[in-house]
């Protein structure tokens, strides 16, 4: 008989330090995803607007209102440039869900082909040398870090591009947030 009494104290025993843990890893899991929301509104602080559309989708999906495809496509573009966000979502995601950094890579790589393969359009298209080196310039220079003359440098190619509609659509493809501050 006390041997049954000690199967059943196991059993209790154990179904609580289960509970325990799942309890803990709960608690972590909460701790994870505040410390997560603390460092995308700090890298947002001077953009509120875009971290404010994070919130409502973080909601929207919260709530089952949007695909999980299509919730992590959206996370992938408001935290372009961002790739610790971007990973860091995997909070809310479950394990098959989660975004790895090769697939981020390999989506930095096909823009990174993408661009080039503009450039060299761009190139071929404006015969003039100095209209391609000006352009050169401002890209290089817009890249050193100056991402707060975007609008600026986005209108100065737009004129470079003048005559070459094609060329400038393809361009405002790189600044989708600039473009409809025209």
């Amino acid at each position: 008989m006390k041997r049954n009494s000690d199967k059943t104290t196991g059993s209790a025993s154990s179904s609580r330090t289960t509970s325990l843990e799942d309890l803990q890893s709960k608690v972590q899991a909460n701790d994870d995803a505040l410390a997560f929301l603390k460092a995308a509104e700090t890298a947002f602080q001077d953009d509120t607007e875009k971290y404010c559309m994070f919130l409502d989708l973080l909601l929207q999906f919260h709530h089952k209102r949007s695909q999980v495809d299509e919730v992590i496509e959206t996370v992938k573009e408001l935290f372009q440039g961002h790739n610790d966000l971007i990973c860091g979502f995997n909070t809310f995601l479950s394990k098959e869900q989660e975004i790895s950094q090769v697939t981020i890579d390999e989506e930095k790589d096909s823009e990174i082909h993408r661009a080039m393969a503009f450039i060299d359009n761009v190139k071929e298209r404006l015969q003039n040398e100095e209209r391609y080196r000006t352009f050169l310039d401002i890209m290089v220079e817009f890249q050193r870090g100056n991402e707060e003359i975007a609008l600026q440098v986005f209108n100065e190619v737009t004129v470079l591009l003048n005559g070459h509609q094609d060329l400038i659509e393809e361009f405002t493809t790189f600044f989708p947030d600039v473009h409809g501050h025209e």
